[in-house]
């Protein structure tokens, strides 16, 4: 592996789905989860209401029971492929008390199954680094999407500063080093999406207004259907 800025296609989401995987990657992320729950404060920020919402790329669930609070009145669906993944994010919505409202739901990013207009947000966070057709996702976001619904996506970005990446970087060596099995799992700098690359994608889909914000490392866009 070299500093080459070339995204790594080792990790992709259907990498998450071996039970190894995924239970490494719940245990990886337990001690980051507080982070979720600025992650929900900026989804509101651009989406105050909603009354159907969808997580791609939802994982072991640390995000469904959180938009069930954040929105009291939505039900939230929580999409992604692996069944070890789904199975945690269950358990999760159950012992949040929230099962009522929160579906987890086995489906590919690129062909959702669900019908056209279902939701009016569909959110994606930390997740697009693993999608390698960027814009398969986007343009499925946009189809579930309702006229006037909202997309927001977070994750980290490729074109960030050297001293940046190279941190990045050194961090998922570390990772490998200390015998963690990251090879379905971030951060993996050389994985993710530039801010062109997203913005590229949002207008290519059709939405009506998309907006796409690069911080120091971590992008934030949001589009209008």
């Amino acid at each position: 592996m070299s500093l080459s800025r070339r995204r790594e296609r080792v990790n992709r989401m259907r990498d998450m789905a071996p039970v190894e995987v995924s239970r490494a990657y719940d245990e990886l992320m337990r001690p980051a989860a507080r982070a979720y729950d600025l992650m929900v404060s900026k989804i509101k920020r651009r989406a105050p209401e909603a009354s159907a919402v969808l997580d791609v790329g939802t994982g072991p669930g640390f995000l469904p029971p959180r938009l069930a609070a954040a929105y009291p009145s939505a039900t939230v669906t929580g999409l992604d492929v692996g069944p070890e993944m789904l199975a945690l994010a269950r358990q999760r919505a159950e012992a949040a008390g929230v099962s009522d409202r929160v579906r987890i739901v086995e489906g590919s990013a690129y062909d959702m199954p669900f019908g056209d207009a279902s939701f009016d947000l569909v959110v994606a966070t930390s997740a697009i680094h693993m999608l390698d057709d960027l814009a398969g996702f986007i343009g499925e976001a946009h189809r579930v999407l309702r006229p006037g619904g909202s997309l927001v996506v977070i994750d980290q970005r490729r074109d960030v500063a050297l001293p940046v990446y190279a941190v990045c970087w050194c961090s998922t060596f570390a990772l490998r080093v200390f015998g963690k099995d990251v090879d379905g799992m971030g951060p993996v700098i050389d994985a993710c999406y530039t801010r062109d690359e997203v913005g590229s994608a949002l207008a290519d889909a059709g939405f009506a207004t998309h907006e796409v914000r690069a911080g120091l490392l971590v992008l934030e866009a949001s589009a209008r259907a």
